[in-house]
């Protein structure tokens, strides 16, 4: 094997000389090094979030070239011959995103984050879950270049956010997500003016939204779900041009919703469930004619469904369920031809379910549960084998099933089967016809009433016929 890769190296040399080129032009280049204090620094912090892994032993060539996933480099753009980081993800996502794991009981942040002058991105990803650990001061003194900072899923990191933001005023994107973060969200989030995604979901924040948000023109993503924030939501937000994710879900804001949200005609989602909102559902909500999801259950809006369909065809998912709603479903609702899922349950809306509701192309879910319904169930057999138990109908007494349903989905879907229309006080008779091949055709007849004799006569032609 040795003599073979000789001889091969051998051909190769004299194919170079043979053909005029330069020997260096087929070495392998010098890549470039990473700045000594940089690659120090970066040493730290991964002791820092796992003390138990020895990183300058496991990874003693360049990090830029041969280091750990979640450490990413770029090339000075001055010195080509030196790298540096602009990219530190700690927390092992998966075996696709496998970045350094942090050790479960015992990881903490490092001050020698502030030694990485070019890091534009700090990712960190169910580092802090057991042992508390307090959010600290010097993250907000990164620098301008800094870029995202993502803390997402460290339910044991505590703190408050700062009052006032410090040198990181380029970000783009701010997520501290799923933490133990508490206080109030400082007005001078107002000062972050590239942000491009707010998430600060999943915390113990409280207080009021600052009215400072609504000076983030180059906001997309906004989400400040499941908090404890209070007040009503700030007609400041309505100058958010790009603004595509409204998520103030999960809190206890109050009042109603402003008309400013009628602005946003960028919205896609809009989820204010589970707070204390009130006022009915406006009418302008009509004119955010790109929203896929509208979310609103669990407030108290009372009042009838808006007759606003005809404008949302492009909702994908509407949820209006616990918000008090009376009167009739419009029949507007069977014009959503993109919806998928569909809930008003729990609510006290009356008459009968529309008939255009069971020509929904492409819903896969409807609950109209726990209303006051009546009439009867308008959804073909095939839809009902389609939805099977993702429909819901149960909890209204006045709702019933044609009895030419298979009386199985009545039993599913929590409804009884209409009474026949032909049971009155009127005479009746019942015939029975059959056919047995093996006998010959014969006519079994079964009179329930003697008023039934003339309908006998008029089908006594059929004797004959079969005879």
């Amino acid at each position: 094997m040795s003599r073979l890769l000789f001889g091969s190296v051998l051909l190769l040399l004299s194919f170079v000389c043979s053909s005029g080129a330069a020997l260096d032009d087929y070495l392998p280049v010098q890549q470039p090094l990473l700045d000594k204090a940089e690659q120090k620094a970066v040493y730290d912090i991964l002791t820092a979030a796992n003390p138990d892994v020895d990183w300058s032993y496991a990874f003693s060539i360049d990090l830029c070239t041969a280091g750990p996933h979640g450490i990413v480099c770029e090339i000075d753009e001055e010195d080509p011959s030196k790298a540096h980081v602009v990219e530190l993800n700690l927390g092992y996502v998966s075996d696709y995103s496998n970045n350094p794991p942090c050790s479960p009981t015992n990881a903490s942040f490092s001050p020698a984050l502030t030694r990485l002058p070019y890091l534009s991105k700090l990712f960190v990803y169910r580092c802090f879950v057991a042992a508390p650990t307090f959010l600290p001061g010097y993250l907000w003194s990164l620098g301008p270049q800094l870029q995202e900072l993502v803390l997402q899923s460290n339910p044991g990191l505590s703190g408050s956010l700062p009052q006032d933001f410090g040198t990181i005023l380029g970000l783009r994107r701010l997520i501290i997500a799923g933490t133990s973060i508490s206080g109030e969200i400082p007005a001078a989030v107002g000062k972050l003016k590239s942000l491009q995604q707010l998430d600060l979901s999943g915390n113990a924040l409280k207080g009021t939204i600052p009215s400072t948000i609504g000076e983030l023109k180059e906001l997309v993503v906004l989400d400040l779900s499941q908090n404890a924030l209070l007040g009503s939501i700030p007609a400041e937000l309505s100058p958010l041009p790009k603004l595509t994710k409204l998520d103030l879900s999960r809190n206890n804001l109050s009042g109603g919703i402003p008309a400013s949200i009628g602005s946003l005609r960028s919205l896609e989602l809009l989820d204010l469930s589970e707070n204390g909102l009130s006022g009915g559902i406006p009418l302008f909500l009509g004119g955010l004619e790109g929203l896929k999801n509208l979310h609103l259950r669990g407030n108290p809006f009372n009042g009838t469904l808006p007759n606003i369909w005809n404008q949302l065809r492009g909702l994908v998912g509407l949820d209006l369920s616990r918000t008090g709603l009376v009167g009739p479903i419009p029949v507007s609702m069977g014009g959503l031809t993109d919806i998928s899922y569909l809930s008003l349950d729990h609510n006290r809306l009356s008459g009968a379910i529309p008939a255009a509701l069971a020509e929904l192309p492409s819903v896969n879910r409807i609950d109209l549960s726990h209303n006051r319904l009546s009439g009867e169930v308008p959804f073909s057999k095939l839809m009902l084998r389609r939805l099977g138990e993702r429909l819901r109908l149960d909890g209204n007494e006045g709702l019933c099933m044609d009895p030419e349903t298979v009386v199985s989905f009545s039993e599913k879907i929590g409804i009884s089967v209409c009474e026949s229309s032909s049971s009155s006080s009127a005479p009746s008779v019942e015939l029975r016809v059959s056919i047995d091949s093996s006998t010959g055709n014969r006519v079994r007849s079964q009179f329930r009433h003697a008023g039934a004799f003339f309908s006998a006569v008029f089908l006594l032609p059929l004797f004959f016929l079969f005879h």
